[in-house]
């Protein structure tokens, strides 16, 4: 189920709502309109960086308006094979889906909390100036004069005034059978795509009173369209590109479709050719000088998932395609040969973060496919990158010890990372393993590894150029989360919940006991007499393990969404946080085990997958909203929170 279903189903089955407007002035941000209505939180954002790339624009010929996460970053890419970092705005409260720069502003699609408006007179000082909340979840947005055109997710075409850019008000809107994806406009038309409902058509002679005349089914997912003269080239998934004839909108006719070898997601056309973002294959190039016969010519497999595209053109011509790759951040590609493109260069963001660990001043990322990365956290309100490591597979957990980090990296098993230079990481050391290596713990001289159904690994790293595993312990569930306290090691081990095993002897495990939590365990955090148990949808469970033989639960805590990882907070009074997915982080008072009390909250705009602590700051690691910090405030509150989910709904 997506964020965006989850979210209405709840705001559904709770009758919540919201008002459609929110005064810039007073503009909340995040988890922040939850705090307009309840006490302060204890937990503040202070520093912010990378994300998901999902979209791009150009800006003035020579500026990419790049949608990073929850922020718009501005590149200069007047020298396309060398875009270099001018600017970026504040943290958004959501994440940036669509980017249209238009008339020195730039106007951003930021799903549940609408459109925003970004003056660009200063593209090295990007600044916020205006908002509109929009019914729907804003996920595209196109501008034609004093107009934006915002596909709005389950709420079809919102149509919004903006001569006033700091001032956008809603002019009409059209509500559409399936999920407005994306739009299109020339004349009097917005072409909607329209997901599973194909091509919707609709009159906007009339800006506050716009209605459907016309609409095409597509077989699968109309999920992009863009228009060239009395044709509409409609993205269709997985069947790939399709021209329609529009001349006539109440009756539009398909004339030919072109298969891509990916997931078709956006297309952008210029002269005799369309550029399909296509997914995992990258982009391809179809010739549309032929409406009626399509033809793909060329393509280029780029890092990251493609998910949209801008061209830079000079007359009918484009020389240049650049590529929002989501987890591996704007891609650059020369298409002045169409039949051959290449990529020229890379705008790397820090995206799909999937973990976090802390070696002050060192922050270092796992990063799924874009692997380690390291970050500068010496001031947690100026987070920057210091170097990279591209490790083989799917980095999603690492572990620091000394100058070496440990990264659990997928069907690519541990590799051991020499940091000692923080700005040129470098492998020294490698060991593959059976399953899919998703986390890992050092202790001494060893590391231990899980590895799904391939169970607990125990490695010697005494040598770490020639690591060698010495033991497998088969754990009754799905390892995915270890924790490592005396001579025990806590797997979170999926559905069976919590294992817990004896390694006083890392030659010969042994199994303890075993506590089967209601949902599945994810991640661990061990401060005893308790294990701090993120069990997905059931929340979190605090379990004592002072028995490690039978290990009893003694409290929980039901999250809105679900729990994936989770840290304790050492302090006069026990805090726990828990990384809650689409929810973000909960600060939770745990002096009393049996209850544990939330006392603060923050979204993180993406997708809360683990958190750190470190004296009084928490790291969030977020899949799509990158890498947040956030100011720990313990200060006892009296008052009763709302329930999180207000701010979400409309």
């Amino acid at each position: 189920m997506t964020r965006m279903s989850q979210l209405v189903a709840l705001a559904l089955v709770l009758g919540l709502s919201m008002p459609s407007v929110w005064p810039f002035s007073a503009l909340p941000t995040g988890r922040e309109r939850l705090e307009t209505l309840s006490a302060p939180t204890n937990l503040s954002p202070v520093g912010q960086i990378g994300g998901a790339t999902y979209s791009v624009d150009i800006h003035l010929g020579r500026y990419a308006c790049v949608g990073i996460g929850p922020r718009l970053v501005i590149l200069d890419v007047a020298t396309p094979d060398q875009p270099s970092f001018l600017g970026q705005t504040s943290v958004l409260p959501g994440v940036v889906w669509d980017v249209a720069a238009a008339a020195g502003y730039a106007y951003l699609a930021v799903g549940w909390s609408g459109v925003h408006v970004v003056d660009l007179a200063d593209p090295a000082a990007p600044v916020l100036i205006g908002a509109y909340n929009t019914m729907g979840y804003a996920d595209a947005i196109t501008v034609v004069g004093n107009y934006a055109y915002v596909a709005d997710g389950n709420a079809g075409l919102t149509i919004l005034d903006i001569s006033s850019p700091a001032q956008p008000s809603l002019s009409g809107s059209c509500d559409t059978p399936g999920y407005a994806d994306d739009v299109a406009v020339a004349g009097n038309y917005a072409y909607i795509a329209d997901g599973r409902w194909g091509l919707r058509i609709v009159d906007v002679s009339d800006p506050a009173h716009p209605r459907e005349v016309g609409f095409h089914r597509t077989p699968e997912y109309a999920g992009g369209v863009v228009l060239q003269g009395h044709y509409a080239y409609v993205v269709d998934g997985s069947r790939g590109l399709r021209s329609i004839d529009v001349s006539n909108p109440q009756a539009p006719v398909e004339l030919d479709v072109c298969g891509t070898t990916g997931i078709a997601r956006e297309v952008s056309v210029a002269g005799n050719y369309a550029y399909v973002a296509d997914g995992t294959d990258g982009l391809q190039i179809v010739d549309i000088s032929n409406p009626g016969d399509l033809r793909l010519v060329g393509s280029v497999r780029t890092p990251g998932y493609a998910r949209s595209i801008a061209l830079a053109c000079v007359g009918s011509g484009c020389s240049v395609v650049y590529v929002a790759a989501e987890n591996m951040g704007m891609r650059v590609v020369d298409v002045s040969l169409p039949q051959q493109p290449r990529e020229i260069s890379a705008y790397l963001s820090i995206g799909n973060v999937e973990h976090v660990a802390l070696q002050m001043p060192y922050a270092y990322v796992a990063c799924g496919e874009a692997g380690l990365i390291v970050v500068d956290a010496t001031e947690p309100a100026r987070l920057r990158t210091l170097g990279t490591y591209d490790t083989p597979g799917h980095a999603q957990h690492v572990a620091v010890a000394g100058s070496l980090a440990y990264v659990a990296d997928g069907g690519m098993g541990l590799r051991i990372i020499d940091v000692s230079n923080p700005a040129q990481p470098s492998e020294v050391g490698f060991l593959v393993l059976p399953g899919l290596a998703s986390a890992v713990a050092v202790q001494g001289d060893y590391a231990y590894v899980v590895a799904g159904w391939a169970d607990l690994r125990i490695i010697d790293i005494s040598n770490p150029l020639s690591p060698t595993e010495i033991a497998d312990h088969p754990t009754p569930g799905y390892a995915v989360g270890i924790a490592l306290y005396g001579h025990h090691a806590y797997v979170a081990d999926g559905a069976t919940g919590l294992s817990i095993v004896d390694i006083s002897d890392p030659a010969h495990p042994m199994q303890a006991g075993v506590y089967d939590s209601p949902g599945a365990a994810l991640a661990v955090h061990v401060h005893p007499p308790y294990a701090y148990v993120a069990d997905e949808t059931m929340g979190l469970r605090i379990v004592d393990v002072s028995d490690p033989l039978h290990p009893t639960e003694v409290g929980s805590y039901s999250t809105l969404m679900d729990a994936q990882g989770v840290a304790f907070v050492v302090g006069e009074c026990p805090h726990v946080c828990v990384a809650d997915g689409y929810m973000g982080v909960y600060l939770l008072e745990v002096s009393d085990a049996a209850s544990p009390v939330e006392v603060g909250s923050y979204d993180t705009a993406g997708y809360a997958r683990a958190v750190t602590v470190v004296g009084d700051y928490a790291y969030v690691a977020d899949v799509v909203g990158g890498l947040t910090a956030l100011r720990l405030g313990l200060a006892p509150l009296h008052s009763v929170f709302l329930p999180a989910l207000l701010y979400k709904a409309h």
